[in-house]
């Protein structure tokens, strides 16, 4: 309760002590008449006094909400000006970046094979991703013998091959295809299959992320290619990990496959994890900005309502958010705060899109926020033959 509230209580007490006394003076002089009026008076102050504890008891509660309301506003002023912080930092290295851009060394032109990489490369990548098979396939590997050598002139081995597969965008209120996301997946010994997330994230921890990443756009430009031919507003998200944006060789790898293939470089889609946003270097951040130049858009993935700052992530070139459809409907229905987000997102010009739709209840509660869609409620991720869209004649796209 507030100080100033006790003088106004205190004289509603006082007043209700004097009838209190008048009442018992009335009763003891004895009058018949006398007690019914000091009774009367006796009921008077007895409801004042209920009154006043009433009234002390709703002003403790309206002290306390004040009190809640004020803490949360200070912390909104302080979450606000961290976010204008970050967002003024973000503006400086933009500048920095585009005032300090210089052209790209070019790597050297030199022949490339089938899969549009250098021998020496494919071998890397071979050893590294047969490394990654057997710690999964055969977690005893470290005690058995060494696997012999990999014969060079085969792209990969036999019972090892990197399959990509494309997953197709829903467009929710039509039920037609409007894009695609790209995987890659392995295939082992015995038809095991790694899928993509594992793949990666294995990769990551092996420091061959970037390897892969290159060839996932390297296999993907000719597919996009193709499909582009008969829709021209279709893109194509390729996932990228952090450390790759980080790497120059490896970013200036991905740029040059981009230059070479300016005539698709728009419907290209980079999408990056939320959560590994936050790794990037002074030196991922101008990777980005030189990406954006050539016209490629950022996706960001696994979407968390805290710490998004979706001002920066306009100026970072980011264009379309990839929710999760579980975290839209948990089987309770559309959680409140995600539809506020939509419609502050859509307000920006996001295009967002519900990722995993697994039953029909998220399906319907994602049409209620984004425009596309994708997950195994729709279709599951197709195959896509070796080699296909990099020959105009006779080289048509396929899925399995």
């Amino acid at each position: 309760m507030r100080h100033g509230d006790w003088p106004r209580l205190a004289g509603l007490a006082s007043f209700a002590l004097l009838s209190v006394g008048c009442a018992a003076f009335l009763i003891a002089s004895g009058d018949v008449a006398k007690l019914v009026t000091a009774a009367a008076i006796l009921l008077l102050a007895v409801g004042q006094i209920i009154h006043i504890v009433g009234s002390s008891v709703r002003l403790a509660r309206v002290n306390e909400r004040q009190a809640v309301h004020g803490k949360a506003l200070r912390d909104l002023a302080d979450s606000a000006k961290a976010t204008a912080d970050r967002l003024h930092e973000y503006e400086l290295r933009l500048v920095e970046a585009e005032t300090e851009a210089a052209p790209l060394p070019q790597p050297a032109p030199q022949p490339l094979p089938a899969q549009n990489s250098t021998l020496a490369e494919m071998q890397v990548l071979r050893e590294q991703l047969r490394s990654l098979a057997d710690e999964i396939a055969r977690p005893l590997a470290a005690q058995a013998a060494p696997p012999p050598p990999l014969p060079a002139p085969a792209p990969v081995l036999a019972n090892e091959r990197l399959d990509l597969l494309l997953e197709p965008v829903i467009e929710l209120a039509t039920g037609d295809t409007s894009h695609y996301r790209t995987l890659l997946h392995m295939v082992g010994d015995g038809n095991a299959e790694i899928a993509h997330d594992d793949l990666m994230r294995r990769a990551t921890q092996n420091g061959a992320r970037g390897k892969l990443d290159i060839h996932l756009l390297e296999q993907s430009l000719p597919v996009l290619r193709r499909l582009r031919q008969k829709n021209g507003g279709l893109r194509m998200l390729v996932p990228v990990g952090a450390s790759t944006l980080m790497s120059n060789a490896d970013l200036h790898e991905m740029i040059a496959l981009l230059e070479e293939s300016r005539d698709v470089a728009a419907g290209v889609v980079l999408e990056i994890v939320h959560g590994e946003l936050a790794k990037l270097s002074g030196e991922g951040i101008e990777g980005l900005a030189q990406l954006a130049r050539l016209g490629v858009n950022m996706a960001l993935s696994r979407v968390a309502l805290s710490g998004l700052d979706l001002m920066s992530l306009r100026q970072l070139g980011v264009r379309f958010l990839d929710i999760d459809a579980r975290t839209i409907d948990a089987g309770f229905g559309l959680a409140p705060a995600w539809n506020d987000f939509a419609q502050f997102a859509r307000s920006m010009q996001f295009q967002l899109i519900a990722g995993h739709i697994e039953t029909t209840s998220q399906s319907q509660a994602a049409a209620s926020l984004a425009r596309f869609g994708y997950g195994p409620y729709f279709a599951p991720p197709r195959r896509v033959r070796p080699g296909a869209g990099q020959s105009d004649a006779g080289s048509k796209y396929q899925a399995a």
